[in-house]
């Protein structure tokens, strides 16, 4: 997940079954609604609606499989994380099991940003994320019957730089990589 986008890989066995990128990052989703939609108690159902909307398509896809885990990546993971009271350990993937994180999006769906940032003691920016990754991520969940949400600790631009330093050292594990 981007600020402007969202890449969806189905993965099994060692091999990509289905990908798909969607125009529908947090930003985006963010800049789609205007200040006062935004600060409306109707905002977290036309947010829903939206993103349920944008991302329905994938759910045809899932006819190539049933995914287990839901692995995440992008900037706003920390944020979910911190949220959840989590200091996420260096060079391990974190597990959110989806009671808990049933239970954090029950808590904060109907929030205002000033409530998150005193609540979760969230810079403003942030908080103003909170709903839109997190209504995307339920609505994420909503398309199979995963078991837990995963977090590995790498992130795309980590790969970037792998596949520079592969290239420069001629690495054979770059065949792997690619």
């Amino acid at each position: 997940i981007s600020s402007g986008g969202l890449g969806i890989t189905l993965w099994e066995n060692g091999s990509i079954r289905y990908q798909q990128n969607v125009h529908l990052g947090l930003i985006r989703v963010r800049e789609g609604f205007e200040p006062q939609e935004r600060s409306s108690s109707h905002f977290p159902q036309a947010l829903t609606e939206y993103i349920h909307s944008t991302i329905s398509p994938v759910r045809n896809a899932l006819v190539y499989g049933a995914p287990r885990f839901l692995v995440i990546t992008g900037s706003e993971t920390g944020l979910v994380l911190k949220m959840l009271g989590r200091q996420p350990e260096e060079r391990k993937f974190e597990r959110i099991s989806l009671s808990e994180f049933s239970s954090l999006f029950e808590d904060v769906r109907l929030l205002k940003v000033p409530q998150l940032v005193k609540i979760f003691s969230l810079p403003e920016i942030a908080a103003e994320l909170v709903l839109p990754t997190l209504t995307l991520y339920q609505e994420l969940l909503s398309l199979s019957n995963v078991e837990e949400i995963l977090v590995p600790p790498d992130r795309f631009l980590d790969g970037v730089v792998y596949l520079h330093v592969g290239e420069k050292t001629k690495n054979p594990w770059l065949n792997s990589l690619e």
